[in-house]
Parts: C-alpha cells; sequence; structure tokens
C-alpha cells in the first residue's frame, strides 16, 4: 500500500493522542501547572498546545495562528481567537515544551539504574555533549551562526540513575569549553566527568581535580605532555614518536604525566592507534564538520 501523506488535521489528531499514550493527561496537567502554563481549567489541554507547536513535522511554524485555531476547532472543538493562542506562546509555553523535551529523552534511557557501574567512589557518572544546526534567517535576531541563524545544544545527562542535569539552547557560536566553566558549580566531590574535545581547557579539568571529582576527556594530538626524571626534572614526551612506534590498534597508557605549559598533573593518558579504516572515518567527520562551518579547503 502506498504511503499518503498525513494532512495537518490527521498530523495533530495522532501526535496529541500518542501523547496521552507516553503520558498521561495528569502528568502533562502537572507539567504545565509547575511552569505555570495551566493555570485555570480550560478546554485547550497542555497536550494540545505540545502536539500543536513542538510535535507537527514543522508545520506549525508555516501556518497561521487562524490556521491553527481552525484546526483545534475542527479536531478538538475548542474554540480559542488568535489573540488566545498567541498569549500561550510565551516563556510558561517554552518551559513547558523543555520539560517535555526532557522526559521524552529521558523516555529513552532504561527505567532502572545500572547497578554493575556503581563504585563506592564514584558517586554520579555525568555525560556532557552538544549538537548544532542552522534555524531559517528570520531567526537571526534571536539566535546566531556560523553563516546565518543556527542553535547550539547542551544536554547533560546522569548515567546512573539516568537524571537530565542540562538541557540547554544557546547561539549556534557558542563555546563548548565556555559553557563547561559555567556549570563548574554544579560538579560535586566523586562526580566522574566524561566529556569530547571540544569541552577540554586545562583550568577546567583542574577545577574538577580540586573539586576531588574525576573526569574522562579526548586531548588534542599535539597535546604537551611531560613524565618526571629521576632528579623530579620535566621531560617533554614525543606523542607523535611513541605513536609511530605503536603497533594498528595497539593502546598504550602513560601513568603521571604534566600536561599544557602550566604542566598540569594528570593520572592518566592512554593513547591508541587508530587502523587506517578508523583514521579515514575521522578525517571525513572532521572535513565535513569543518566545511559546514565554513572552513575553505584549498
Amino acid at each position: 500500500m502506498l504511503n499518503r501523506k498525513l494532512s495537518v488535521e490527521e498530523d495533530f489528531r495522532q501526535i496529541s493522542d500518542e501523547l496521552t499514550k507516553i503520558f498521561s493527561p495528569n502528568f502533562l496537567n502537572e507539567l504545565a501547572r509547575k511552569d505555570l502554563f495551566l493555570q485555570r481549567s480550560s478546554r485547550f489541554k497542555p497536550k494540545d498546545f505540545i502536539a500543536l507547536c513542538g510535535f507537527f513535522n514543522h508545520q506549525s511554524g508555516k501556518k497561521s495562528l487562524t490556521q491553527l485555531c481552525s484546526v483545534l476547532a475542527s479536531e478538538r472543538n475548542i474554540s480559542l481567537s488568535t489573540e488566545g493562542l498567541n498569549q500561550r506562546f510565551c516563556e510558561a509555553g517554552v518551559n513547558l515544551l523543555k520539560d517535555v523535551l526532557s522526559a521524552l529523552i529521558l523516555k529513552h534511557f532504561l527505567s532502572d539504574p545500572l547497578p554493575s557501574l556503581r563504585h563506592p567512589k564514584i558517586g554520579r557518572i555525568r555525560i556532557l555533549d552538544s549538537t548544532s544546526f542552522e534555524l531559517p534567517t528570520f531567526y537571526l535576531e534571536k539566535y546566531f551562526g556560523y553563516h546565518k541563524s543556527g542553535v547550539r545544544i547542551q544536554l547533560e545527562y546522569e548515567l546512573l540513575k539516568w537524571e537530565l542535569l542540562h538541557l540547554v539552547v544557546q547561539d549556534q557560536l557558542d563555546s563548548d569549553h565556555v559553557f563547561a566553566e559555567e556549570i563548574m558549580s554544579t560538579i560535586r566531590k566523586f562526580d566522574l566527568i566524561i566529556r569530547d574535545l571540544g569541552y577540554l581547557s586545562y583550568e577546567t579539568l583542574k577545577s574538577i581535580s580540586e573539586a576531588e571529582a574525576y573526569y574522562i576527556s579526548r586531548a588534542t594530538p599535539k597535546i604537551l605532555a611531560y613524565v618526571k626524571d629521576g632528579m623530579e626534572n620535566f621531560v617533554r614526551l614525543d606523542i607523535e614518536k611513541i605513536m609511530e612506534e605503536m603497533e594498528i590498534g595497539e593502546t598504550r597508557e602513560i601513568e603521571d604525566i604534566y600536561a599544557g605549559k602550566g604542566k598540569l598533573k594528570i593520572p592518566r593518558l592512554i593513547l591508541c592507534k587508530l587502523t587506517d579504516e578508523q583514521t579515514e572515518k575521522r578525517l571525513k567527520r572532521r572535513d565535513k564538520k569543518e566545511r559546514k562551518n565554513g572552513v575553505e579547503f584549498y
């Protein structure tokens, strides 16, 4: 049977009904009350607003208020003026959408903790990453991007209890390592911080150590690394030479190194020599990302 494109009304009806299957009406209403979106009884339910502006296959951003009100009238028998609907697009509405998104993300995770990952000296396992993409030009006054308008989404979750710690929408131009510095105050003793290379700065690693927490982070290939000799002198490691001596696929650990110009002590540096196939994939991924960000190749 051929696939038929759903009409706006059918799309809205299915998404609204699906939200009720995933979240109970009481759950959505409680979120809406917490965010001050729902302050009095109304036929226009939080699930209708969420389906209308968040899960409409981009149609809600193209439809006028009059058209959206028509959908509400025909599919939910809800009579709402264009001004009444316009007033729902406010800070409380934005907060409600954020909370629903957070809940949906957590729905994809396991419902039970992971006892096999627990360790007496690790309190939380925090994983932070970001993604960015461009937006239509009419968002330019709100979000700035590399070429026009764009956003960056920062998401951090805790692996043991499946808790969402941070979900922040920024300009696409905002830096990952700056965001890492901004959330330093949330790090607790015995936290294990797992981050990608974009968040790396020696100042941040030092702050994590001072907070008596742990970290796992990718390092730049041109890292300045030192070890101490028997006379307590710093001896620079030639990382490139070490990598040349390693076999394809080999992993090597170097303990008690000192990194960067400030010679920050790092308990362990792990080197892994990629296969040719892995190297090719990473180069293609890097080139694609740099072209997307406006880097020219000659």
